[in-house]
Order: C-alpha cells, then sequence, then structure tokens
C-alpha cells in the first residue's frame, strides 16, 4: 500500500494519524506507517501549508501546521532503530531545509507565545487594579 501524495493529503487524514501514532498505543502504527513510506506524503505537507484558496475541509494553515508538526512529534517520540534514523535522515537532506522550517515555526510560535504572555500580564494587572479599587472603597 501506497499513502497518498501530498496534493490528496486531507485535513480528516491528518486529524486521524495524529490521533493514531499518540502515545504508547501509536507504537506500532509509527512503525507501520514508515514502512509504507508515510515519510513522503508528510514532509511535503510540512514544508508547505495549503494555500487560503486551498483551505481544507475548514482547517485554518495553523492548524494544518500543528497538526504536520504533532504527527512528526509522534514519530520521534515513538520510532527508534533505523525507522528513526530515516526520520531524522528527512531532516538533514536538501541542506538541512526542514531545520530550517523547524526554526521558522519556533520563532513563530515562539513569538505568538510573548504575546500572549503580555497580553494575560496586562489583564491580571487590571483585574489587581480592579482588586484594589474595590478593597479601598470597603475602607
Amino acid at each position: 500500500p501506497h499513502v497518498a501524495r501530498e496534493e490528496n493529503v486531507s485535513t480528516s487524514s491528518l486529524k486521524v494519524l495524529n490521533f493514531a501514532l499518540q502515545g504508547d498505543e501509536g507504537i506500532n502504527c509509527c512503525a507501520k506507517f514508515i514502512d509504507v513510506y508515510g515519510l513522503r506524503s508528510l514532509f511535503p505537507c510540512f514544508m508547505k501549508t495549503p494555500g487560503k484558496k486551498a483551505k481544507r475541509g475548514g482547517f485554518s494553515e495553523q492548524e494544518w501546521v500543528e497538526h504536520v508538526t504533532s504527527i512528526i512529534s509522534h514519530l520521534l517520540r515513538n520510532l527508534s532503530g533505523s525507522q528513526l534514523q530515516r526520520l531524522m535522515n528527512k531532516f538533514v537532506e536538501d541542506d538541512h531545509l526542514k531545520v530550517d522550517r523547524l526554526v521558522e515555526l519556533h520563532l513563530f510560535y515562539l513569538n505568538r507565545a510573548k504575546i500572549v504572555d503580555r497580553e494575560i500580564m496586562e489583564e491580571k494587572s487590571q483585574l489587581d487594579q480592579i482588586d484594589e479599587e474595590k478593597d479601598n472603597e470597603f475602607i
């Protein structure tokens, strides 16, 4: 059996694959995924997200990337031996292009986390100020 190429990968198949490869129960599925050449379909999905016109099954680009990176993380966690080596080899081919993509994603999500942390701190500060005002009303 051959896994569908990137053009035919649907969001529902990414969702199912993401779920199937999770945890200890996914170890056998991860091995099978490698054996059926699943990396050939997965890495094109990792390297480029579907365009806005080709929004797949209601997934945003962010959800697409999150499912694909989650699948890769399950594979890294659950594979060993030559199968893990096959996965790792994908990251060094093409002059480490996939590592560049990982760094790009890391920087994007790091920036998003900083923005959210800042928003949380501002909201906490506002709530503290409101609490302080209410405490002063009772004095």
